[in-house]
């Protein structure tokens, strides 16, 4: 069989080749699972953080949506007072009237606005 020498003398070759191959790619398989698993990881860490700050974020939001309306209450009352004759400067709220009265008379008058009265002495607030 000296036909059948000849051929497992190109088939061991081949053979080993092929087991070659076998075990590049394996190896290759390998690293690639190793390198996705490592992004894949990347990912969730990028995933879990995104999450954290969306939800910070939106906890601000919502203050923030709270604290506007606070505002926007605390505008539209001192608009109404506005509108009642009081005027605002300065964190403080002012009635003023142009009636003449005695001190004692104003005083009253005040007291009866739940207020008091007040010796304005600044220019910028008279």
């Amino acid at each position: 069989t000296a036909m059948g020498g000849a051929v497992s003398r190109y088939y061991r070759p081949a053979a080993v080749c092929l087991g070659v191959l076998c075990v590049l790619l394996l190896a290759a398989i390998t690293v690639l699972s190793i390198m996705l698993t490592a992004e894949r990881d990347r990912l969730q860490t990028s995933y879990t953080n995104l999450t954290v700050e969306r939800d910070q974020l939106q906890t601000s939001y919502t203050n923030l949506t709270v604290e506007r309306d606070q505002l926007q209450k605390k505008l539209l009352e001192l608009e109404e007072v506005n509108k009642q004759g009081w005027r605002y400067f300065d964190s403080s709220i002012y009635y003023i009237t142009t009636k003449k009265k005695s001190w004692s008379e104003s005083r009253q008058d005040c007291r009866q606005r739940e207020a008091d009265l007040v010796v304005i002495n600044s220019p910028e607030e008279q």
